[in-house]
C-alpha cells in the first residue's frame, strides 16, 4: 500500500508543475534584470537635447513576463532636474531577453534656470534613474530599477569675428575672396569644428553663402584664427556690391550654423556674428 503522504504528493505534482513560473516569482530566488546596454546624448543644441538608451531585460522565469514601461527621473546632486513615464507592451519570452531602446528629451535651458550653480557653457553631473515595470507571472508586478551617471553640456555658442576680407579676383562674372575670421570656444569642454553654412550681408545686402568643412580643434575657452574662401557672382548681387569693394570696410552680418563633435556627441550651434570688417586687397 502506498503511503498516505506519497499519494497526496503524487496527486498534487502536476498542479506543482504547472504553477512552475508563478513559484519562481512569488520565491524572489529568480528575478527579472534591467541592463543598460547602450547610452548617449543626441541632437545637442544651445536649447535641448535628446537622451537615448537601450536595455536588456532578461526574463528568469519558465513563463513569459510583459515590461508595462518605466519611470524615469534625472537629477544632479539632489536636485531633480526632469522626470517622466514611459508606456510600453512589450512581452518576453520565457527564459529568454528582449531589447528595448527608448529616448526622452532635455530641455538644457530648463536645466540651466533649475540648477542654481549651472551657467551657459558648463558641464553638469547627472544621474537617470529608471524603474522599469514588469507584469510577472501571476499578474504580481515588479519595479525593476537600472541608473546610469555621466556629464551634461550646456553648451553656449561660439563667438565668431570678421576680422578681414582678402579680395582676390575682382572680376565681372566672379568674384572670389578670403575670409580671415576669429573664433572663440566660450564652452567649458573641447570642441572641433566641422562644418560651418553660414549667410554673409556687407550693408544690409546678402552677398553670398558661405560653407567650409574643417577639422579644427578648439580647447576648453581657446580661440584661433582661421580662413574661409568664397566668392558670389556681382550679376546677382548688383552693382552696388562691386562698388562696396572699392571701399575699405564695411558692416557685415554672418548668420547660420556651426556643427561642431564633442566628448558628448555632434553639437549644432547657431552663429549670429555682426561687426565692422575691413577690405584688402
Amino acid at each position: 500500500m502506498i503511503p498516505r503522504i506519497l499519494m497526496v504528493l503524487m496527486l498534487l505534482f502536476p498542479l506543482l508543475a504547472g504553477c512552475q513560473g508563478a513559484g519562481e516569482a512569488i520565491s524572489g530566488l529568480h528575478q527579472p534584470t534591467v541592463e543598460l546596454d547602450f547610452v548617449r546624448l543626441k541632437g545637442i543644441s544651445v536649447d535641448s537635447a535628446s537622451f537615448e538608451a537601450i536595455f536588456s531585460i532578461r526574463n528568469p522565469y519558465s513563463s513569459e513576463l510583459t515590461v508595462a514601461g518605466y519611470d524615469y527621473r534625472m537629477t544632479s546632486g539632489e536636485t531633480t532636474l526632469l522626470s517622466g513615464r514611459y508606456e510600453a507592451h512589450v512581452v518576453v519570452p520565457a527564459k529568454g531577453r528582449v531589447v528595448l531602446p527608448t529616448s526622452f528629451p532635455i530641455d538644457l535651458e530648463q536645466v540651466t534656470n533649475t540648477l542654481a550653480t549651472a551657467r551657459p557653457g558648463s558641464i553638469v553631473p547627472y544621474e537617470v534613474e529608471f524603474s522599469v515595470i514588469v507584469t510577472r507571472p501571476g499578474r504580481s508586478l515588479l519595479r525593476v530599477p537600472a541608473s546610469h551617471a555621466g556629464d551634461l553640456p550646456l553648451p553656449v555658442p561660439p563667438k565668431i569675428s570678421l576680422l578681414y576680407v582678402l579680395w582676390e579676383d575682382v572680376a565681372t562674372e566672379d568674384i572670389s575672396a578670403t575670409l580671415y575670421l576669429d573664433m572663440v570656444n566660450p564652452n567649458d569642454f573641447e570642441l572641433h569644428f566641422t562644418e560651418l553654412d553660414c549667410t554673409l550681408a556687407f550693408t544690409g545686402e546678402e552677398i553670398s553663402d558661405v560653407k567650409v568643412r574643417r577639422d579644427l580643434g578648439f580647447p576648453a575657452g581657446g580661440a584661433r584664427k582661421f580662413t574661409v574662401p568664397f566668392s558670389f557672382f556681382p550679376v546677382k548681387t548688383g552693382i552696388a556690391t562691386v562698388r562696396l569693394i572699392a571701399e575699405s570696410g564695411a558692416d557685415y552680418l554672418l548668420t547660420g550654423t556651426l556643427i561642431g563633435e564633442t566628448r558628448f556627441g555632434t553639437m549644432v550651434l547657431p552663429v549670429s556674428s555682426e561687426g565692422r570688417a575691413r577690405f584688402r586687397k
